[in-house]
């Protein structure tokens, strides 16, 4: 499947509400118009991933993809998650095992849906201060539990065992060794790398009424980076104050989880810049 295939050739009940030509780059620069898991669906309704994925493939667009781009919050990963599953007939908890956890080392360090035998290993997560990922006074497109992160259902062990893949379970040293090996050129071809780090779209997003540059997956440019830094950097800030990218630039590989949930990113900024700083004087 290339890039500008449509999503419904692969998935062909997505094209309903005039989604027949949105294709695989629309829902890589979150630019499909799904951000918002169907209202009809709640939290609990996560680990149900055919009815997940039947409700977001019959829903209507916000706006015409490709016109606009806006954090896809939990609709993300079932949008990637099903395209793989069509493609391969597996899920993807079973593709991040096989084709990434696996190779690189690291089983046991990147989970989408945890095995029973391993939740006592689990970091338990608290809450800070009420939080949500909108500015104060935007509109909502999202529904209020995916814009206020909770510890509760963080650690729901129904929830952490199911394949939910815009919320894995990762150690900082699981997501700092892919974002490595995607560097190295252990899991994409230096070709690709070029893509992963150029701008597929530009614009304001939706979400978070903020400017967005857009890659292939990922917004571009390290958190609190300085204006002259190269913004070739490409990674996620997590809604719990967690931050993880690559920079092809100097080729670090950044990851900090943090168990107390807020979106204060002043801790993982901080600590990027160390790093950033650490490596500047050594080139």
């Amino acid at each position: 499947m290339r890039y500008d295939t449509p999503v419904a050739e692969v998935w062909p009940e997505f094209a309903a509400h005039g989604k027949g030509a949105a294709t695989l780059r629309h829902v890589l620069t979150h630019t499909v118009g799904l951000p918002a898991i169907p209202e009809t669906l709640g939290p609990a309704d996560l680990a149900d991933w055919p009815r997940v994925c039947a409700a977001i493939a019959a829903a209507e667009p916000v706006w015409q993809p490709g016109t606009q781009t806006g954090y896809h919050s939990y609709t993300f990963g079932f949008l990637v998650g099903e395209i793989a599953r069509r493609l391969t007939g597996k899920p993807m908890r079973g593709l991040l095992h096989d084709w990434i956890a696996a190779p690189l080392g690291i089983a046991g360090e990147l989970y989408f849906g945890v095995p029973p035998t391993e939740l006592d290993r689990l970091a338990r997560l608290e809450d800070a201060d009420p939080v949500s990922i909108e500015p104060a006074g935007h509109v909502s497109i999202l529904a209020p539990w995916e814009t206020r992160p909770r510890a509760s259902m963080g650690n729901d062990p129904d929830l952490l065992q199911a394949d939910i893949p815009s919320v894995g379970t990762f150690t900082a040293r699981g997501l700092a060794a892919v974002y490595a090996a995607v560097l190295d050129g252990e899991l994409i071809p230096a070709s690709q790398l070029t893509e992963l780090s150029a701008v597929a779209f530009e614009g304001t997003d939706q979400v978070f009424d903020t400017p967005a540059r857009m890659a292939l997956g990922y917004p571009l440019g390290r958190i609190g980076a300085p204006s002259d830094e190269p913004q070739r950097a490409f990674g996620w800030p997590g809604g719990g104050g967690s931050y993880a990218y690559a920079d092809p630039t100097t080729g670090i590989s950044f990851a900090v989880t943090k168990n107390r949930l807020n979106q204060d990113l002043t801790t993982a900024q901080h600590l990027s810049d160390l790093v950033t700083t650490e490596i500047d004087s050594l080139l």
